[in-house]
């Protein structure tokens, strides 16, 4: 299950390097409104849960996030910017409780850009979309593993709803640097073993390539 995780976003990238090599529009960035891309980084996430009326606040917790984005421009100096990605969250604990929660993510983003003196700034927000795929809790040498669900033996629901708030820069050759921060909003809390509320949230930050946007300015 680890290994296919790692495979998914990997398979994402190879797809659209191709979709992007096929486009009818690859070579001619003047008319071209639409880029593919991909990106990857390294995300800080922590919990807080509600153990029966007993507020917990976990420790962060540092995971891997890879996967494919897309932007498709809207006038000059805005764009829609979506991802598809494998992102990790959870938290650490006292006495080295460790929870890796792994996910299946879709940002929706709408970013606004402004020219910078090597390239553009970019800044948006979005709802984000995560589906919960499995993870791990670690503790005194043992480890467990976390199933999603709504049944009686699971915890964590499987849909997450959080915010996205996005920054970035994006080169003249098509290189960005992103960072996000990730709000929960959904309480995934089943309710059962005792937990009533638990809540990700959490940054991550990525280095990423949109293929073929090698737009200097902004017109």
């Amino acid at each position: 299950m680890k290994k296919l995780l790692l495979i998914f976003p990997l398979g994402l990238c190879i797809t659209a390097t191709q979709a992007q090599d096929q486009s009818p529009n690859h070579s001619t960035h003047g008319s071209q409104k639409w880029f593919v891309g991909i990106q990857a980084g390294a995300s800080f996430y922590y919990v807080k849960e509600t153990f029966g009326h007993a507020p917990i606040r976990y420790g962060g917790k540092t995971g891997f996030t890879a996967g494919v984005v897309s932007s498709a421009k809207i006038g000059s100096k805005f764009s829609f910017m979506p991802s598809l990605n494998f992102t990790q969250k959870g938290g650490t604990y006292r006495d080295g409780f460790k929870l890796t929660l792994n996910y299946i993510e879709l940002p929706l983003n709408f970013v606004y850009h402004t020219n910078g003196s090597s390239g553009i700034f970019f800044f948006g927000a979005g709802p984000d979309l995560a589906f919960g795929v499995g993870g791990t809790e670690k503790f005194d040498g043992q480890e467990t593993d976390i199933h999603f669900g709504t049944g009686d033996d699971e915890y964590l629901k499987p849909f997450e709803f959080s915010a996205s708030i996005l920054a970035g820069y994006k080169l003249r050759n098509g290189l960005f640097f992103a960072a996000n921060y990730n709000p929960g909003i959904s309480n995934i809390a089943t309710g059962n073993a005792g937990v009533s509320k638990f809540h990700n949230h959490g940054s991550v930050f990525r280095i990423g390539y949109l293929f073929n946007d090698t737009e200097k300015t902004l017109q």
